[in-house]
């Protein structure tokens, strides 16, 4: 990103999410912002895009299946987060740890532009996930323990 001038000049952002939307995993072209005011309300939207991408109607070869399977496990940590955001939000360090999550999410969903590098990034941040979604989790219990009397 540079210096922190750069950081926070948004067209020099507009012009790095330019770039970065590219190739073939690259998000929707609607998705690029072209002023200032789009990133603040496209910013979400590409935020939903770096968890939840590729969808299926983006899937334009076999390799980006596996991509697929993983963001459908991240929109089940989503759904257990969901589930479970009256208690994040009365405990104060998850409270924190999703406050920065969600942050996290608006800085990478301006940055990156398309799915391959969205699935890369999103990995930094599946302990935040698992962590909010943990008192929900199913347990899988493979072997049933014997008691010995």
């Amino acid at each position: 990103m540079g210096t922190f001038d750069k950081a926070t000049d948004l067209n020099y952002l507009i012009r790095k999410t330019n770039v970065s939307t590219r190739g073939n995993a690259s998000w929707p072209e609607w998705t690029i912002p072209k002023s200032s005011i789009e990133i603040i309300y496209k910013a979400p939207v590409r935020a939903m895009y770096i968890v939840f991408s590729p969808f299926p109607w983006d899937i334009k070869e076999t390799k980006h299946l596996i991509g697929m399977f993983d963001s459908f496990i991240f929109m089940y940590l989503t759904f257990l987060i969901f589930s479970n955001i009256k208690t994040i939000w009365n405990d104060p360090s998850l409270r924190i740890i999703l406050i920065l999550l969600l942050f996290y999410l608006l800085v990478f969903g301006i940055g990156v532009g398309n799915f391959g590098t969205g699935i890369r990034h999103r990995s930094k941040f599946a302990v935040m996930f698992i962590l909010l979604a943990a008192p929900l989790i199913k347990k899988f219990i493979f072997f049933k323990k014997e008691k010995f009397d």
